[in-house]
């Protein structure tokens, strides 16, 4: 018999815990206090008080969500059901059994020590403390339901086991939203309310995610200022604009084959009639309306006119590109034992045994070194020369096809063209259609998006956000 946990037990305990946390603890960590500051920016400040709306709308349904507030609810039971049998554990207790853990973790032979792995699993060590104590009341609930002696050896799943079955014994339930002022999860002796979790998603959520939405709460604000004359059922017409257009490109997605809006939605934790109130789809809506207002028929044109390289290169004529990639080094090293020119030669001897585009993609899915690419049998798609992933050099092969009138050949499609070197090895290209530039009404939103890109970084720059987390 074992008194205590393996050091794979803590593991488990440390991987599984890390993604909740102790809101009972919540306020005493200043930074995460109500009224604290989450981020600063363009002479604004946001409080978490004034976030926890969106982080709930878009978080407390997802995967992550619920699988948080379940285990707070697992953690709040284990409690009411040590307080009904009148058991508690001394802190001499958790500490002797820290001590225990840290010989273990050391036995094991794990690079790093036990502090090190708590604040890897983004606990502190007072956290670490409450969950430890959580799993201790929840080991010797267990061995009492079993009826073995204190300090008895106990499986992971008799744990789990048991707390699955005083769940349902205690009748725990985790509601949907909206809450307003029930309570999110309960059972008999136990009610997490919707500020216990929120405190939760504050602490637990990917700071990502976290930076995130307060940096599009900050950014709507700011937006707002530029639009002083924006009347509110004008913004909420923009706004259901903005749905109805996710709505739409949605639907026509392929892989979402005919699955309704609202299922997606669903399926992200996300909830359609909560969409009106998020920041990020606001903000793009009242971008939208501020190019409305600022550009006429007209000046959208002089604003494409003024800048039409950038705007062609970026989205203009396109050729459909496939490539063979080798890597090769400039000086040659135990590392990289293939010279430039040696993968000029391999791809040249190649070339000489491709007959077809049908063999071109099936040297491309076996050969090429480009990852990505070799995936897609070597395609790119359609490719404009602004294209991110190509090289300079072939950059300035396309600027050069483009820039000539088609040869009828050309429009149907050159075919193997190369090898080509370019910094980091070389390519073989199979070029086929050129596509046209596209129609005005389909170039002006590519020059709207832009504009509203630009108005966007302007209003407030993301840079310039600074961040408490």
């Amino acid at each position: 018999m074992r008194n205590g946990p393996s050091w794979f037990a803590l593991l488990l305990l440390l991987c599984c815990w890390s993604v909740f946390c102790a809101t009972a603890r919540a306020a005493e960590e200043t930074s995460f206090e109500d009224a604290a500051v989450v981020a600063r920016g363009g002479g604004l400040e946001l409080k978490w008080q004034e976030l926890d709306g969106l982080l709930l709308r878009r978080h407390a349904m997802s995967q992550e969500g619920r699988g948080a507030l379940r285990h707070l609810l697992e953690t709040r039971v284990v409690e009411a059901a040590a307080k009904d049998q009148g058991l508690a554990i001394p802190e001499s207790v958790i500490d002797e059994r820290i001590r225990a853990l840290e010989a273990q973790w050391k036995q094991s032979g794990r690079p790093g020590g036990l502090a090190e792995q708590i604040r890897e699993a983004r606990l502190s060590a007072e956290e670490f403390r409450y969950y430890l104590r959580a799993g201790m009341l929840q080991e010797t609930l267990t061995r009492r339901a079993l009826g073995l002696k204190d300090g008895a050896e106990l499986q992971p799943d008799q744990t789990k086991l048991w707390i699955q079955e005083e769940l349902v014994r205690r009748e725990a339930a985790e509601l949907a939203p909206p809450w307003d002022n029930q309570p999110v999860a309960r059972a008999r002796g136990v009610e997490i309310g919707v500020n216990d979790f929120v405190r939760l998603l504050r602490r637990r959520l990917e700071p990502s995610a976290v930076q995130n939405a307060a940096y599009q709460t900050l950014l709507e604000r700011k937006v707002l200022e530029r639009l002083p004359d924006a009347a509110p059922g004008r913004i909420e017409e923009y706004v259901q604009k903005e749905i109805e257009r996710r709505r739409r490109e949605a639907q026509a997605d392929p892989k979402n084959k005919g699955v309704p809006f609202e299922r997606l939605m669903a399926a992200q934790g996300l909830s359609v009639a909560s969409l009106p109130l998020d920041a990020g789809l606001r903000v793009s809506a009242l971008s939208k309306l501020w190019i409305d207002k600022a550009y006429s028929a007209e000046a959208l044109k002089r604003a494409y006119a003024d800048e039409r390289k950038l705007y062609d290169d970026a989205y203009g004529e396109a050729v459909e590109l496939s490539m063979i990639f080798l890597t090769g080094a400039r000086f040659t090293n135990p590392l990289n034992p293939r010279s430039i020119d040696d993968a000029m030669a391999s791809l040249a001897k190649l070339a000489r045994e491709i007959p077809s585009f049908e063999e071109f993609q099936k040297r491309a899915a076996e050969l090429s070194e480009d990852e990505a690419t070799r995936k897609e049998k070597g395609s790119l798609g359609f490719v404009t020369p602004a294209h991110p992933r190509l090289p300079g050099e072939l950059r300035e092969l396309l600027q050069k096809r483009l820039a000539s009138s088609p040869t009828p050949e050309q429009l149907r499609g050159e075919g193997l063209v190369g090898p080509i070197s370019v910094s980091n090895g070389a390519v073989l290209l199979w070029l086929g259609q050129r596509r046209p530039a596209p129609t005005w009404e389909v170039m002006s939103g590519y020059v709207q998006r832009e504009l509203r890109r630009r108005f966007l970084e302007e209003a407030l720059p993301r840079a310039s956000v600074s961040y408490s987390l």
